[in-house]
């Protein structure tokens, strides 16, 4: 990797007639930036800066970041099959077997996330909203449910349920629903990323990338 980056640099720059200012970014997978990173540290002594790869600028490609996010969700939350509420118990009721702990398998770790992530929004929901299933009818103490009073309501859930304080003294004291309300919002914050990559919003996955 080491002699390809820099003969392939010198000729295609020299080409392009080459200045200190140039950089290019190079995309690919977390394996890809390692290896340019470890390149720069091997020639970080050489006297150009197109000796020292100056000029490269690794990044991972958004799918791969995708995929990223999602390992590191399953790495947070997957404890053991015996927890409650964890993802390991979650892989044994869906019968999920292509789903571990590391997701190395993107496709079906992706579509488990999503069932999870409807499965734990289905449940505390209908708690929340004091009712046995979602197809029960909602008690809002009149005849017709407002606008008002599905926005009032949404507010709420959102704010009790969903996000996460960011004062950890804000935390309740059930450690099983503090799992369940970060697992809710690194999933929903997932679910956009998803979505952003797939209608190009450039904007949005930035502001992915920095939070």
């Amino acid at each position: 990797m080491r002699v390809s980056l820099t003969t392939t640099s010198i000729y295609c720059f020299r080409d392009l007639g080459w200045t200190e200012d140039l950089k290019q970014c190079i995309v690919g997978d977390q394996a890809t930036c390692v290896t340019i990173r470890e390149a720069k540290r091997r020639r970080i002594d050489d006297i150009t800066p197109l000796q020292r790869l100056e000029w490269a600028q690794e990044n991972p490609g958004d799918f791969h970041f995708l995929w990223e996010c999602l390992r590191v969700i399953f790495l947070l939350f997957w404890g053991s099959a015996n927890e409650t509420g964890s993802l390991a118990q979650l892989k044994l009721l869906l019968n999920s077997k292509q789903v571990d702990k590391e997701a190395k398998h993107f496709q079906p770790s992706d579509e488990f996330l999503h069932n999870a992530l409807e499965s734990y929004l289905t449940a505390s929901l209908t708690r929340f909203l004091g009712i046995e299933s979602p197809d029960q009818a909602v008690p809002s103490g009149s005849s017709e449910i407002s606008l008002q009073w599905l926005q009032d309501k949404a507010h709420e859930f959102v704010t009790q349920i969903v996000a996460v304080p960011r004062d950890s003294n804000q935390l309740d004291a059930d450690h099983i629903f503090n799992r369940h309300r970060c697992f809710v919002h690194a999933s929903l914050l997932y679910r956009e990323l998803r979505r952003a990559i797939r209608c190009e919003a450039g904007p949005t996955i930035i502001a992915q990338w920095r939070w």
